[in-house]
């Protein structure tokens, strides 16, 4: 991981010199196999896990910096326009022009009550190289401190796209989503988000103070492999099995 900081994310300055223990888990929440035959988009979130949830139930910001490759991967933003859901690439969106400017509007957070808010720029596109930022301000309750089950509104956050001129409100909020190029890829590819850097905040229990707590936390997810559709893997081991029972024959 790259030590460099983030650069300002809209008005969310991701940089804090002060570092602290506590282990969070900041989750990139969609499918790690991808069937070669399924289809080719799923919906994306994002949430935080704590293992103290009584001294840290709670988070202030995250952001990550991330590169792949568009031609096999992509994010798709979503812009939502009177009930009309429509989805775009992120790296389509101009370089260094924040997503707000490009419009879309994020939103993001685990506490039904707090509305949350995100943002998104896109670094540099370089060929197939994306390098984009995500972050997430205004935090809100980390995902398993909620109800148990979560409230549907609870699930249905995550890093979440719509368009400026909707309402923010659970109806309209619509989660991005991820989209693989099944043509550029085959079974047993790995895909995946190449994370450069890592900014979590959260407020110290003792002293009050917000302090970065990326350097004892982790990122789950983001790595995806390509997998044969279950009817495929019946087919070749159904034919394993005669071309066995073939030969047994054949040696007897």
């Amino acid at each position: 991981m790259n030590a460099y900081r983030f650069v300002t994310i809209g008005a969310l300055a991701l940089g804090m010199s002060l570092m602290a223990n506590a282990q969070f888990r900041l989750i990139i929440d969609a499918p790690s196999q991808i069937d070669i035959n399924g289809p080719a988009e799923f919906d994306i979130k994002f949430h935080v896990e704590s293992d103290d949830l009584n001294q840290f139930p709670s988070f202030n910001a995250w952001g990550i910096e991330f590169a792949y490759d568009k031609s096999k991967v992509d994010i798709l933003a979503g812009r939502n326009v009177g009930g009309t859901v429509t989805f775009t690439p992120i790296s389509e969106a101009p370089v260094n022009v924040g997503f707000y400017t490009a419009g879309f509007l994020l939103n993001s957070t685990y506490n039904p009550s707090q509305l949350g808010g995100g943002a998104g720029l896109i670094k540099s596109v370089t060929g197939n190289t994306v390098v984009a930022q995500l972050a997430v301000a205004a935090g809100g309750n980390v995902r398993n401190n909620t109800d148990d089950p979560p409230s549907n509104e609870v699930l249905n956050k995550g890093s979440l796209v719509t368009r400026t001129a909707v309402a923010n409100t659970s109806a309209t909020r619509v989660p991005m989503k991820i989209r693989f190029n099944l043509d550029n890829l085959q079974v047993g590819d790995i895909v995946s988000f190449t994370i450069q850097d890592f900014v979590l905040l959260a407020t110290d229990p003792v002293t009050g103070r917000v302090n970065r707590y990326d350097s004892t936390s982790t990122i789950v997810g983001g790595t995806f492999e390509i997998v044969p559709e279950p009817a495929s893997m019946i087919a070749l081991g159904s034919g394993l099995v005669g071309l066995l029972a073939l030969r047994r024959r054949r040696s007897n």
